[in-house]
């Protein structure tokens, strides 16, 4: 009988797919952002509206358009816990859709979807080809790094253009590469052009035997038809 309790509570919490309880504030811009859950409490720091939508839709931050000015300059902080049932056995794809639900009640976002192409770059092989070692099996998928540096183990080149995917640069795989590869790249992440690191094209070239091209890319666009801001709480 508990187990079959516990089977009807956690099919209500996907079929509500809603935060029991949610507080938002406007952050305290710190220059750091993160995620947090641990025993069916959920925390979001100093994100910006247009980052929440593009992690609740599971889409790059340049994927997202259109809305008032703010909703890629305001941070917000916001703290929720889910249902018991379903803290239990937290998934990805209901955990969004609870994060859309917040969005949609608290902000009174409105959404549609549209096919658009942007400009972007495809991340291809370079002339000479790539100068990266083949991981070996088994190996765990690891990534660390900062502005000046990634070192990547096991990482496909699709990880590796969702990574170069940063401040409204949409990155594509094109390069036609299979499994996973070990990497050290060091160059300036954010271009920032006071660096003594290489830029990003030139590092990869140089050290890696890629290269970034200039493309037209299709995506599946989120455009923001309505986004208010929320009364604190």
């Amino acid at each position: 009988m508990k187990e079959l309790a516990l089977l009807f509570g956690l099919t209500a919490a996907i079929m509500a797919q809603e935060f029991e309880v949610a507080s938002i504030h406007r952050a305290v811009e710190d220059f750091g952002a993160n995620i947090h859950g641990d025993k069916g409490h959920y925390r979001v720091h100093n994100f910006t509206l247009k980052r929440l939508i593009a992690m609740a839709w599971g889409v790059d931050g340049s994927e997202v358009i259109g809305g008032p000015n703010w909703v890629g300059s305001d941070h917000w902080d916001i703290t929720a816990k889910m249902p018991a049932e379903y803290a239990t056995r937290p998934q990805d794809q209901f955990l969004k859709k609870m994060i859309q639900n917040l969005l949609a009640d608290r902000f009174r976002l409105t959404i549609h979807r549209e096919t658009r192409q942007v400009s972007g770059f495809a991340l291809v092989v370079a002339k000479n080809g790539p100068k990266m070692a083949v991981a070996t099996p088994h190996e765990e998928n690891q990534l660390q790094g900062d502005n000046r540096y990634l070192k990547a183990t096991d990482f496909t080149m699709e990880e590796l253009a969702h990574i170069l995917s940063v401040d409204g640069r949409l990155v594509v795989d094109k390069t036609g590469l299979t499994g996973g590869y070990d990497f050290e790249i060091h160059c300036a992440m954010d271009n920032d052009s006071s660096s003594d690191q290489p830029s990003i094209f030139t590092a990869l070239q140089e050290q890696l035997g890629l290269k970034l091209e200039s493309a037209k890319i299709p995506i599946q666009a989120v455009v923001i038809d309505r986004a208010d801001k929320p009364k604190e709480n």
